[in-house]
């Protein structure tokens, strides 16, 4: 089993209140951390597109009211160092295990208008 990856929550107090932790990256986050992983630009619609990967990597577990409501919550709770760890580690640990099991990203040509 895999170094459980940590996110914590923290009060208004910056005090810690409470931490999650994940061990398993499921199949479908192959697809999401290579897209995540050539993002170039940090615009809004980027922002969105992390949160919601780490909401979903945690199981959306952060509020039982829905997803808006789940991404409101840890926004509240974390920090932006935070939430780029949480990403950069799972996209690090899906591009080393593809590494470890020899499989490679073929070099897709630029599109072209």
């Amino acid at each position: 089993m895999s170094t459980p990856i940590e996110l914590h929550f923290y009060n208004k107090n910056n005090e810690l209140i409470k931490t999650y932790k994940q061990d398993r990256i499921s199949w479908d986050f192959l697809k999401r951390a290579v897209k995540i992983r050539d993002v170039n630009t940090l615009d809004e619609s980027n922002i969105d597109i992390i949160t919601e990967f780490v909401c979903e990597f945690y199981g959306n577990c952060f509020s039982k009211f829905g997803k808006k409501a789940n991404k409101r919550t840890l926004l509240k709770h974390t920090d932006v160092e935070q939430l780029l760890a949480v990403a950069g580690q799972i996209i690090t640990r899906v591009m080393n295990m593809m590494k470890e099991n020899g499989v490679s990203l073929p070099n897709v040509p630029a599109a072209t208008k």
